[in-house]
């Protein structure tokens, strides 16, 4: 029976001493008061006789008065009427309680029987001869009321409990959670996490809100639960409650739990499937009123960005969390069953668990039960001595339909157990509606399956893969050829993603051994669809080799393009390579097949990725991965590898992408740096490389020399990469591969060439920093000795800005040695560096540090530093000075004789071909400035076409040679600009707010000017960080007020309203002013219509973001100003309201109670618009719980008022739109949960 029915029933039989106390809960809650229940004996549940029943005294002293009529059982209508009007007569008498009839504001009529319409209007018309308003409440609006917010008066006088048991103590939770058979139990010690538990307590005291996101099983519950405790520890405030997901809203759980002023941690498992309880704990007041709450939620990744949005208005933080490495899954193991020797199972149920916490506990429980290795080398036999005891009970797995029906829901995630689609599905597989729903219903009962709102789901991720790979493929009770006939094409997402935890589990290559001919007969019906068996292949290839070998040879390694057939047709293939489908199919082949496959997919791979650098750059990062040394390599000497290698090796003159592959690619993957300890042995003279990483190496290294003349750039890369790699590289492998290096650099490379000395100095400075140098490094250095990699070398700064102190310190000192006495030597130096500038530019970072070393002769001797100044200018500045430096140095060394570099830099084509002169003047000092110099910025700034910014300050320096100096560069400026000249400029903000006089006389001109460097014509780009503070704008707007409307109409036509985060928040300044009001009321009226402003509704809204303390009173009149000047204009009234509800949000309830003061006319009320686009920030479902939280606010605000009696419409009409959207919202999670399957399963991640 539901609440709803039995809330009813108890209505229909209850006696008048109860129902007296029911309705005086209703009475008071709806107008409040002072509660006079005068038909009550006190103490007692009898009545007293006597009308009227009740009464509410005002605090304007006006009367609500309350007749109660009960109707009995045995009474007919026409009786019950006449006792109604009996008991109403009676109750208008109020002088026998002592009340002025005209200081009544109306009756309410309150009775536990239904009255229509025609009866409601009798009685009306009976009353109406007394002039006194009156209000009927029959037995439904009881009921509404006592199973919504009078769900307390419910459990008080009637004795029924709402509680939803969805707020637990941890201690009842671990028991719910332990009790779901088919989760592993949280109770486990927490082992390898130690890291992560730190991290994540961190984010606890930090945020509101944690978001624990990662793969299913990994450990999530388990790492947040033990957070949480430790957060405890040290935060005894807090109390803490765990939230899991059932029927019902969460509110009544909680409402006489949270107190005001209390600290509140809310653990909220599973997230993604309680989307409603966060979006309550967060935003309804009755919960969080007054209270300071923090919220820890788990969520899978798909989910992740649905939760950050319902959070958004908090301080979120995000914990990834990923897999478990090996040595902690093995320390796990031996925690979890210290009583049990598993050593000989360890490794295997390492790899079955691939990093998940979970399927190990799972693998390791199943041997302790059973200790027999032949379980582990099956997965499903693990899943199925996992699940034998939940399901013997019921013998599901001898039960076809029974397991026909858990594949079937397995594979679609969910069913609706309503709709067509399912009896399309049942038919499909030969199931009998009826059989399917009794089924269903006994496996919720044995919590394998979960039904909610008629959506049938799996109850655990694990099961769903079991029972799908047993019912589809082990047992084959349900056909997997009509599986692809009916859904491969309509469905193939779902096919893909079920597979991927399938192979995750069971193997890659043999999980399918049991259909393969399935797989080959619906292959080659479809061949001819070539994107279609593209997208088969990306699944089934490992199952079907020959066949993919033959369909990728066939339409594409012998097309032109590699990915010609999928020009037109990309979007209908998702594969984990987008754009190069044919590396997903091949790839795992490789990976899994036999030596023969494994070359055989290789050839084709290289073939199809030759014709495209990006998928070739895809292949060499793919197979590098994989085939990256591993410790279970190392018993049969590399086997995985050297297949490839030979293979590769023995085919490099079969095409130039055999020989591009296995150069970088086995440099990668054997001169990789050995960091894990089981490359390694240790030996009496001490550490040494493994004898099978040490063959395979050497043989590289050979290789190489022995190839190096054939194939000098592949090998010059691989050598170049090698030593790039060296930092951070153990002394036991550069000792081990210094003579191969060394006899290659010796061999090969030339002491006359810079570049190749530059490297191989580079190897053996890097070596000299590891170990003392042997004979051939010092032979090395003495051979390939080089003047100019020296110079480089000292010029070759390393992070040379300023903020990194001591970085820039040893730059200094290191550059500082490089001593320059004459103009010839620095000509030396000049020469060598041009001679190897490509060089410099490709593989060097001078540019920072040549100008240093000028400024550094500058600063030892001014007259060779202007000598050197002049050499450069000279030459045209082919190695690229920077002259911030130089300047900078020169002004603060010089003095007065600045001026005398002027000339030097001025002359002929070096005037216009860099940016020395701006830097030149910026660094001018005011005592070197002469008429001459402030001639020539002017004549700068009329001819150059890249102004750097100019500031008010730096133009004050010229004033004593021209005291209109900045009049004059700012007509110039404007000039050039009407002109259409193509040239970057700024005059800063300064320019405007120190030069009043001058915007005074030139406001059109300055306006020009600051529009034009706001969005510049040339670019196409709104300039954000030009004025970002708006003080140049409000200097002009202090002129001329105007400057404000042709702001916001610029911004129109420039759309760039949206973007209002980057340049307009701070508009909030016009507060500083006395007629904002004025200005904004204009602006609003004129904009009223204007949608182009996202997402705040209005463009009015940019005045009313960031506002300051002081602020808020100017603000909160004007916008009551405007209530009570347009009050009865809905599209302002709409406007205010989203003002206040978007930006001060702490006055919106006071701004709606103003204008119900000022306007309490109910057409207008249920005209606006109580939510709005800023608001309505989350998916469907959530927008709409979101607008009923925000609809409940102003419907308590209602009932709070001093005469909420006026607005009984408004909340009629309030809480019927409550009740829609929760209808509306509880139609909506059934779907949700759809969604949440379909969504859970989107990404197969087994190629990660």
């Amino acid at each position: 029976m539901s609440i709803y029915t039995q809330i009813e029933r108890e209505l229909v039989d209850i006696n008048e001493a109860r129902f007296e106390l029911i309705c005086n809960s209703f009475l008071f809650h709806e107008y409040r008061g002072q509660l006079h229940g005068i038909g009550t004996v006190k103490g007692k549940e009898k009545t007293r006789k006597g009308k009227p029943d009740a009464f509410i005294v005002q605090e304007d002293g006006t009367y609500i008065v309350a007749e109660y009529t009960t109707k009995n059982k045995s009474a007919n209508k026409r009786s019950f009427l006449e006792k109604l009007k009996a008991d109403i007569d009676a109750s208008l008498h109020f002088d026998n309680i002592g009340i002025v009839a005209e200081r009544v504001v109306i009756l309410v009529i309150c009775c536990n029987s239904s009255l229509d319409i025609a009866e409601i209007e009798m009685l009306r018309a009976h009353v109406k001869v007394k002039n006194i308003k009156v209000r009927f409440v029959g037995i439904d609006n009881l009921v509404f009321f006592l199973t919504g917010e009078g769900r307390y008066y419910a459990y008080l006088h009637l004795n029924i409990p709402f509680d939803t048991g969805q707020v637990l103590n941890k201690i009842d939770f671990l028991k719910f959670y332990n009790k779901r058979n088919l989760a592993t139990p949280l109770d486990n010690p927490l082992v390898g996490r130690e890291r992560e538990l730190h991290s994540l307590v961190q984010m606890i005291e930090q945020h509101h809100v944690i978001i624990v996101t990662g793969r299913p099983g990994v450990g999530k519950s388990k790492l947040s639960l033990e957070a949480i405790d430790l957060f405890l520890k040290s935060n005894l405030a807090f109390h803490d409650y765990y939230i899991v997901s059932k029927t019902g809203s969460i509110v009544e759980d909680l409402r006489g739990m949270i107190k005001s002023g209390g600290k509140y941690l809310f653990f909220v498992d599973d997230a993604n499937r309680q989307i409603s309880n966060l979006i309550n704990i967060i935003y309804s007041s009755e919960i969080n009123d007054g209270a300071f709450i923090k919220i820890v939620v788990t969520v899978r990744n798909y989910a992740k960005k649905q939760v950050i949005s319902a959070c958004q208005f908090l301080s979120t933080g995000v914990f990834q969390l990923g897999r478990l490495p090996k040595k902690s899954i093995a320390m796990m193991i031996a925690d979890l069953n210290s009583d049990h020797e598993l050593s000989p199972y360890v490794n295997r149920i390492i790899d079955i668990s691939n990093g998940i916490p979970r399927i190990a506990i799972m693998a390791s429980g199943v041997i302790v039960h059973k200790p027999d290795a032949k379980l582990l080398k099956d997965a499903s036999q693990i899943y199925e001595e996992y699940f034998q005891p939940i399901i013997n009970d019921r013998k599901i797995l001898a039960d076809k339909d029974m397991l026909k029906s858990l594949g079937i829901i397995s594979f679609f995630s969910s069913l609706d157990l309503e709709s067509e689609k399912l009896h399309s599905i049942l038919k499909n597989f030969n199931l009998a509606y009826d059989r399917f729903l009794d089924i269903v219903f006994e496996l919720e009962e044995a919590e394998l399956v979960q039904v909610y709102q008629n959506i049938v789901r799996i109850s655990e991720q694990i099961l769903a893969t079991y029972a799908f790979y047993k019912a589809f493929i082990q047992d084959r009770v349900l056909d997997f050829e009509t599986l692809l006939s009916k859904y491969c094409h309509t469905t193939f997402s779902t096919i893909k993603d079920i597979m991927g935890p399938v192979y995750d589990s069971f193997g890659e290559k043999d999980a399918l051994t049991n259909i393969n001919g399935i797989l080959i007969r619906y292959f080659n019906k479809h061949q001819q669809d070539v994107a279609h068996c593209t997208r088969f292949l990306e699944v089934f290839g490992t199952s079907i080799i020959d066949q993919a070998f033959l369909f990728v040879n066939r339409h594409y390694c012998q097309q032109d393009d590699a990915k010609s057939p999928f020009k037109t047709n990309e979007s209908s293939i998702q594969s984990f390579h987008p754009d190069y489908p044919i590396l997903t199919i091949l790839l795992p082949i490789i990976a899994h097949g036999t030596a023969t496959e494994c070359m055989t997919a290789v050839a084709l791979s290289v073939i199809y990725s030759e014709k495209d650098p990006q998928a070739f750059k895809t292949l060499l990062d793919q197979l590098a991965w994989r085939f990256c040394l591993r410790e279970n390599d190392l018993p049969d000497g590399l086997s995985r590898q050297r297949t490839i290698y030979f293979y590769l090796l023995s085919n490099l003159q079969q095409g130039k992408g055999n020989s591009h592959l296995f150069f970088p690619l086995f440099r990668k993957v054997l001169l990789s740096n050995l960091r894990r300890k089981f490359f390694y042995i240790k030996t009496e003279t001490g550490w040494k490389i493994s004898p099978a990483v040490a063959t395979c190496r050497q043989q590289y290294w050979e290789d190489i020399n022995a190839l190096f003349n054939t194939y000098s750039y592949l090998c010059r890369q691989v050598i170049e990469d090698y030593i790039a790699d060296i930092p951070g590289t153990s002394i036991t492998v550069l000792r081990y591969d210094e003579p191969y290096c060394s006899d290659i650099l010796m061999s090969y490379y030339s002491p006359d060439d810079f570049q190749h000395c530059h490297l191989v100095l580079r190897y053996v400075n890097l070596l000299s920093t590891y170990y003392q140098p042997t004979n051939e490094l010092n032979n090395l250095r003495q051979h390939f000795h080089n003047e100019a990699v020296i110079i480089f070398d000292i010029l070759d700064a390393q992070n040379p800005f300023k903020k990194h102190e001591t970085t820039w310190q040893m730059n200094e000192e290191k550059i500082g040695k490089l001593v320059v006495n004459t103009i010839d030597e620095f000509k030396y130096m000049y020469d060598l560096l041009l001679k190897n500038l490509p060089f410099r530019q490709h593989f060097n970072r001078l540019e920072h540090t040549l100008d240093f070393w000028v400024s550094k002769i500058l600063e030892n001797d001014p007259t060779l530093g202007k000598m050197v100044l002049q050499y450069i200018v000279a030459d045209g500045n082919k190695i690229q000075v920077q002259a911030s430096a130089i300047f900078e140095t020169s002004s603060a060394i010089l003095g007065e004789k600045y001026n005398e570099i002027y000339p030097i830099i001025s002359q002929g084509e070096f005037y216009h071909s860099n940016d020395w002169l701006n830097e030149y003047f910026n660094h001018l000092k005011p005592i070197a400035v002469t008429k001459y110099l402030t001639q020539e910025l002017i004549r700068f700034f009329a001819e150059s076409n890249h102004i750097h910014p100019v500031f008010s300050s730096n133009l004050d320096k010229y004033l004593s040679f021209d005291e209109d100096i900045h009049e004059k560069v700012l007509l110039l400026f404007y000039t050039r600009v009407q002109w259409g000249d193509q040239f970057r400029f700024e005059l800063r903000e300064d320019f405007f707010e120190k030069n009043t006089k001058l915007v005074k006389t030139y406001s059109e001109q300055c306006k020009g000017l600051y529009f034009y460097m706001k969005y510049h014509p040339y670019s196409y780009t709104f300039n954000y960080r030009y004025d970002h503070f708006l003080s140049g704008f409000f200097a002009l707007y202090e002129v001329d007020s105007r400057i404000l409307f042709d702001y916001l109409d610029y911004l129109k036509d420039i759309k760039e309203f949206s973007n209002h985060d980057d340049h307009t928040t701070l508009l909030c300044k016009i507060w500083n002013y006395s007629d904002a009001a004025v200005n904004i009321e204009r602006i609003i009226l004129e904009y009223k219509h204007n949608q182009d402003f996202e997402p705040l509704g209005h463009v009015a809204c940019i005045f009313f973001q960031y506002l300051t303390e002081q602020d808020i009173p100017k603000v909160e009149a004007f916008l009551k100003d405007m209530l009570r000047k347009y009050n009865n204009d809905p599209e302002i009234v709409n406007i205010i309201l989203d003002i206040s509800r978007s930006c001060i949000r702490d006055i919106y309830l006071s701004i709606v109670a103003y204008f119900l003061h000022i306007n309490d006319d109910f057409e207008v009320f249920r005209s606006l618009v109580w939510v709005g686009k800023w608001d309505a920030n989350y998916d469907y479902t959530s927008a709409m719980e979101f607008e009923r939280l925000k609809l409940s606010e102003i419907y308590h605000m209602i009932k709070d008022l001093p005469t909420p009696v006026k607005f009984i419409k408004h909340t009629e009409h309030l809480a019927q739109r409550i009740y829609s959207l929760s209808t509306a919202i509880a139609e909506g999670e059934k779907w949700d949960l759809i969604e949440y399957e379909h969504q859970r399963r989107h990404k197969n991640e087994r190629y990660f």
